[in-house]
């Protein structure tokens, strides 16, 4: 008898039945799409969802966008982010740290202060480009400066370094006890699921949202690409953004 396998539905119409009923309890989830294709919005509607539908509290880690303009958008489809945070169901938080291991320390810290069970860290693309901007800058002055044990700063010497921590990133996060989200940009014009060459191998579970254009118009289309320990629908489908939030589509 196969041992049961706790799954974090999305409640998104159309995508859950794709992949189970559900993540995978604990995963990591690579969410990798090409830019305006609404990984935001789809981030915010497994967090929202999560609260609303399953009971289950979550935490939405920002680098790039601000927590006020996240909530501006999820506004449009009708989550009151705000609610949810006075009711201490949600937290958006925005996190400018350089250093790896103080980002994870200050995620882990909110995680269990919420008691989250739900994770979005927005974005994995803004996390490697703090780190190659960390990089350039030391490369630059570097030989002048020198730093203790307790700084917050790490010299990132070239890019076997980086997929290290990348590599040290999905780790850690798995170790949070949450089912995490991790938006990520593809590059433009290639097959390529990362640019770094390692996410897609770190990860649980990869979902692929690219903008195709079929004939006059340009459709979304989301592909589940890989999810450990379930048995997916590989074919790409799909999916729209209506006034209450995500739809894939069932054909």
């Amino acid at each position: 008898m196969k041992p049961q396998i706790n799954r974090v539905p999305t409640g998104i119409p159309g995508f859950d039945e794709r992949v189970g009923g559900g993540f995978p309890e604990n995963f990591v989830i690579l969410l990798a799409g090409t830019p305006g294709t609404g990984k935001s919005i789809i981030s915010l509607e497994y967090i929202y969802n999560g609260a609303t539908k399953f009971n289950e509290n979550g935490v939405y880690i920002t680098l790039e966008q601000t927590p006020e303009d996240l909530k501006k958008q999820a506004l449009q489809f009708g989550w009151d982010f705000d609610a949810l945070e006075r009711e201490g169901k949600i937290v958006i938080e925005g996190i400018e740290e350089l250093g790896v291991e103080a980002t994870i320390k200050k995620i882990r810290g909110i995680v269990e202060k919420t008691n989250a069970k739900r994770l979005v860290v927005d974005s994995l693309s803004g996390m490697q480009a703090l780190l190659s901007i960390h990089r350039e800058l030391l490369s630059q002055v570097g030989s002048s400066l020198s730093f203790g044990p307790d700084s917050p700063i790490r010299i990132i010497p070239d890019k076997e370094s980086m997929r290290k921590i990348i590599w040290n990133i999905f780790r850690d996060l798995k170790k949070l006890n949450c089912t995490a989200l991790i938006p990520s940009e593809i590059p433009v014009g290639t097959e390529l699921l990362s640019s770094d060459g390692v996410s897609e191998f770190a990860c649980d579970g990869i979902i692929e949202i690219r903008a195709v254009p079929v004939m006059s118009v340009v459709k979304r289309r989301l592909t589940v690409r890989k999810m450990r320990q379930t048995k997916i629908d590989p074919m790409p489908k799909d999916f729209e953004f209506t006034e209450k939030g995500v739809i894939v589509a069932q054909k």
